[in-house]
C-alpha cells in the first residue's frame, strides 16, 4: 500500500510538471494591462503594464526571463499647485511556473526610474488670487527649479518601487510570494494577486 502511495504521488508530480512546462510555453511573449487606481488619498492614477516573457528551455525550471515596463500617470495636487507627471520604470529578472502559480523575481540592480512629462498648474481649488500669482511670478520660480524637483520625485519614486520589489523577492524566498491561478487562454494571461483577479493582453510583435 505504501509503495502505491509513493507511486500515485510520482504520478501526480510529474503530471504536474508536465503541465507546468506547456503553460509556461504558452505565456512566452508580451502582455498588456491597463488599471484605473487611487492613492492613499483618494486621487486617481492610471497605470500601464508591458510584460516581455521569455521562455528559455532548461531541466531545472519552466519558466525564463522577463522585462516589466510601467508607466504611470501622476498627478500631485496640494491645493495650491498641481503637479502632474508620468514614472517610468523598467525592471528585469526571472520567472517560473511551479504547480500552476507563477513566481518572479526582480534583479533590484536593474531598477530604472525616469520622470517625465513633468507639467505644473494651479490646482483646481486655488481661489483667482492663487491663480493670478502662479501666472505671474510662482510658474518662472517653478520652471527654473524643475529639474531639482524632478529628481526629487525620481528618488523618492525609486527608493518606494525598490522597498517593494525586495519585499517581493523576500516573500518569494519564503514561499509566500508567488500569484496563483496562473492562466493563458489564448490571447488573455490572468492570474491572482492579493485577492486581485489580474487579465494581461497579447500584443502582437
Amino acid at each position: 500500500m505504501k509503495h502505491v502511495s509513493i507511486i500515485l504521488i510520482l504520478m501526480s508530480f510529474i503530471m504536474a510538471s508536465c503541465g507546468d512546462n506547456e503553460l509556461a510555453r504558452s505565456a512566452d511573449g508580451l502582455w498588456y494591462s491597463k488599471l484605473n487606481l487611487k492613492d492613499e488619498y483618494g486621487v486617481p492614477y492610471t497605470v500601464e503594464e508591458y510584460l516581455r516573457l521569455n521562455y528559455e528551455e532548461s531541466n531545472d525550471k519552466d519558466g525564463g526571463t522577463f522585462v516589466e515596463s510601467i508607466v504611470s500617470h501622476n498627478i500631485d495636487d496640494d491645493g495650491e499647485y498641481q503637479v502632474t507627471y508620468d514614472v517610468h520604470s523598467t525592471v528585469s529578472g526571472e520567472w517560473e511556473v511551479l504547480f500552476g502559480d507563477f513566481i518572479s523575481v526582480y534583479d533590484l540592480y536593474s531598477l530604472e526610474i525616469e520622470i517625465k512629462n513633468l507639467k505644473f498648474l494651479p490646482s483646481e481649488s486655488a481661489d483667482i488670487i492663487s491663480r493670478l500669482d502662479f501666472a505671474s511670478d510662482d510658474i518662472w520660480s517653478l520652471t527654473l527649479e524643475k529639474e531639482s524637483i524632478r529628481e526629487e520625485i525620481r528618488k523618492g519614486i525609486y527608493q518606494q518601487v525598490l522597498s517593494d520589489y525586495r519585499q517581493h523577492n523576500y516573500e518569494v524566498d519564503n514561499e509566500n510570494g508567488c500569484f496563483s491561478d496562473f492562466q493563458v487562454n489564448g490571447d488573455i494571461l490572468s492570474f491572482t494577486a492579493s485577492d486581485i483577479s489580474m487579465k494581461m493582453k497579447r500584443v502582437k510583435e
